[in-house]
Order: structure tokens, then C-alpha cells, then sequence
């Protein structure tokens, strides 16, 4: 009886030895990976100096006359191509629109009585008037190394013109863009 006794107090030792020993919780969860293999047609560099394009100062007095700057040339860069995964790359721009000029940035005026009036337009190199979330002409990619150039420049809303009511004063836009390769 006294090994009886003795063997279930061990048993019972070991169960509450056991308990507050395994105080720690295990869980486990899934982990999912995600990604995508790609073979790219070219790496897209911009141009010095890009993406800050400063138009400078600029007089309301040239707006009021000619209703817009004259257009300043930037250029995406695109090196490494490899012509035997595509052939040609468009550009998709894409940015917060101005309402009263479609297919142009909107500004955002910096500090208490900041610009108004005026819009940001883009056009590609031929002159031709990109429009915003569309992809512009295709542009051949035959060597190694292809550049895709563009125009930019400052455009005087019609009713800001109308009224007189272009504002003087810093501004700020930024664009989005997408190089697309076929």
C-alpha cells in the first residue's frame, strides 16, 4: 500500500510540475509568399534634374498674353533595353487633374495667397497634348539605349483669363507616370 501511496504522490508531482512548466502558449500560422518573376525590356532612368521641374518665375502679364509658358523639353531615359522582349514603350501619366482645364495638373498653391488660375499641361515631343491616364505614342525600342521626350509647360485656366483672375504666388504639382512596354 505505502508503494501505492508513493507511486500515485509521484504521479501527482508530476502532473503539477508538468502544468507549471508548460505555461507558454504554441501557435502557429500559415506564411504566404507572393511575387512575380519578370523579364524587363528596359530600366527607366529620368533626366537629371527630373522630377523636380521648376518653371521658375513666371509673369502673369505673359499668361495674360499668351495664355501659356513656353514649353520646357524633359526626357525619360530608358537603358538595357532588350528589343527581344518588346518592341515599343508608351508612357501613361497620372496625377490629380485640374477641373477647369481637362487633361491638365492640377496646382496646389504653397502658403496664404498662393497661385491660382493656371494648369500643368504635358505633351509629348511632336507637340502632340497627352492625356491624363492614357498611353502616349509608342516609341521604338530598337537599341539598347531609347529616350522618350516630352514638353511641359504652365497653361492660364479660360474663366481665370476671363475674369482676371490669375494669382500670383509658389505652387507645387506632381505626376505620376508608367512606362508600358509591347
Amino acid at each position: 500500500m505505502k508503494k501505492v501511496i508513493a507511486f500515485k504522490t509521484i504521479l501527482l508531482t508530476l502532473f503539477m510540475t508538468g502544468t507549471a512548466w508548460s505555461t507558454g502558449v504554441f501557435t502557429g500560422t500559415n506564411i504566404t509568399f507572393h511575387g512575380r518573376v519578370i523579364a524587363p525590356a528596359c530600366v527607366a532612368i529620368p533626366t537629371p534634374g527630373t522630377p523636380d521641374i521648376d518653371f521658375h518665375q513666371i509673369s502673369t502679364r505673359d499668361l495674360y498674353s499668351s495664355q501659356k509658358t513656353k514649353p520646357i523639353h524633359f526626357v525619360i531615359h530608358l537603358q538595357s533595353c532588350n528589343a527581344s522582349v518588346m518592341k515599343t514603350a508608351t508612357v501613361t501619366f497620372s496625377g490629380s487633374e485640374n477641373l477647369a482645364l481637362p487633361n491638365h495638373l492640377k496646382i496646389t498653391p504653397q502658403g496664404a495667397g498662393g497661385a491660382s488660375g493656371v494648369g500643368i499641361a504635358l505633351e509629348e515631343n511632336n507637340g502632340t497634348p497627352i492625356q491624363l491616364n492614357k498611353p502616349t505614342s509608342a516609341t521604338n525600342l530598337a537599341t539598347a539605349n531609347a529616350e522618350i521626350a516630352f514638353n511641359t509647360y504652365l497653361e492660364a485656366e479660360p474663366q481665370a483669363l476671363k475674369n482676371s483672375a490669375i494669382h500670383v504666388g509658389k505652387f507645387t504639382s506632381s505626376v505620376n507616370y508608367i512606362v508600358n512596354y509591347q
